[in-house]
């Protein structure tokens, strides 16, 4: 495990192809080496309510590496609250932000997976601009992941589980962006509340369900 301070409240275990660093208290850059990558994060313990996992004013930004600029990448981010923050759901109201590279110009791309057991919420501050996002309250095994084929078998989840994007606080929306071509956002859980502002440039689905097979 290696131990970041930045944007993600947690501790990151890097399954393959990634690399996480901290540019302070607020910032987290995770690069991607390969066509797939897989993280495993151990959020921080919070004393009570949901885990706040991405604060407000907290930015969280997923490149390539310098030697892949454009390529494209699916990254698998397993977020698995332990202790006695086992059974709560996690929180994003910071800034997500993916690009096909390092230098500057490259464009909005990748694949961010997202998958916390009990449940994700998307704050009325939270930001999703990336190329596509998936959030999920199944998991997809690590082989059936890294295989390189588009079918994943999403394992059975809790069947309380829920997948919340937030209203209007009264300033803003939750948003979700996913602005490319042939993009897609993706929410697979048991409970599925859509109450922000979601764009898409291709297909999005939610997926009230709690074990799926899909295609992407």
């Amino acid at each position: 495990a290696q131990a970041v301070n930045g944007g993600f409240r947690g501790t990151p275990t890097v399954q393959t192809n990634a690399t996480v660093t901290a540019g302070g208290d607020t910032s987290t850059l995770v690069t991607i080496n390969s066509d797939r990558a897989i993280i495993n994060w151990e959020p921080d313990a919070t004393a009570a309510g949901e885990i706040d996992f991405l604060p407000t004013g907290a930015v969280a930004n997923f490149v390539n590496n310098s030697d892949r600029n454009g390529a494209d990448y699916v990254v698998l981010n397993r977020i698995l609250p332990v202790g006695a923050d086992a059974a709560k759901q996690v929180a994003f109201n910071g800034l997500v932000t993916s690009t096909l590279g390092t230098t500057a110009g490259q464009p909005e791309g990748g694949s961010i997976w997202f998958y916390s057991p009990n449940g994700i919420i998307v704050g009325a501050s939270g930001t999703f601009n990336v190329g596509s996002l998936l959030l999920s309250t199944s998991d997809v095994g690590n082989e059936d992941f890294l295989d390189g084929d588009n079918d994943f078998t999403f394992q059975p989840s809790a069947a309380g589980a829920s997948i919340e994007i937030r209203p209007d606080d009264g300033e803003v929306d939750a948003q979700i962006r996913a602005l490319g071509s042939n993009s897609y956002v993706a929410l697979i859980s048991p409970r599925i509340r859509q109450s922000g502002d979601v764009r898409v440039n291709g297909s999005a689905n939610y997926i009230a369900a709690e074990e799926v097979d899909i295609t992407i």
